[in-house]
C-alpha cells in the first residue's frame, strides 16, 4: 500500500480514538443538564435553539438566531483547524505546504478566539437585558 494511504488511515484511527471515547461523557444527562430558567425566572422562554420561531419574545428568538451562527462559525473554524493540521501532517518536508498549514492554523486560531469573544458579549448583552426585564 502508498505511504499517503497508510498515513491516512493512521490518523482517521488516531481522530476515532480521541474523540469517540468522548460520546460517553456526554451521555451523562445530570451533569450535562442547563436550565436556563434557573437564572432568568420561569417566564424567560426556552433555550430550545431547534424551536428560533414560535411564542417566544423577540428577544430570544435573535439570541437564537446568533447563537446558532456563531455555532456554525465555531464549527467551521474548527475544521479549519483539522484540515490544516493534516495539511501540515502530509507536507513532509516542503516548506511551501508547511507554512500554508501555519496560516490556515493561525487565522482559524484568531477566528475561533472572536467567535467566542462574541459569544461572550452576546451573553453578557442577553443576560443583563433579561435580570433589566425581571
Amino acid at each position: 500500500m502508498p505511504r499517503k494511504i497508510i498515513q491516512s488511515i493512521i490518523a482517521v484511527s488516531l481522530l476515532f480514538c480521541v474523540f469517540l471515547p468522548t460520546l460517553s461523557v456526554l451521555a451523562a444527562d445530570d451533569v450535562l443538564s442547563f436550565d436556563p430558567r434557573d437564572n432568568f425566572g420561569d417566564d424567560w422562554g426556552s433555550m430550545n435553539l431547534l424551536s428560533i420561531t414560535g411564542s417566544q419574545d423577540p428577544l430570544t428568538i435573535a439570541i437564537n438566531i446568533i447563537n446558532w451562527a456563531l455555532i456554525f462559525l465555531g464549527v467551521i473554524s474548527m475544521g479549519l483547524i483539522l484540515y490544516a493540521g493534516i495539511l501540515w501532517f502530509f507536507a513532509g518536508a516542503e516548506e511551501e505546504k508547511i507554512e500554508k498549514a501555519q496560516d490556515i492554523i493561525k487565522g482559524a486560531v484568531i477566528g475561533l478566539f472572536l467567535v467566542l469573544v462574541s459569544y461572550g458579549i452576546s451573553y453578557f448583552i442577553y443576560s443583563t437585558i433579561a435580570n433589566a426585564t425581571i
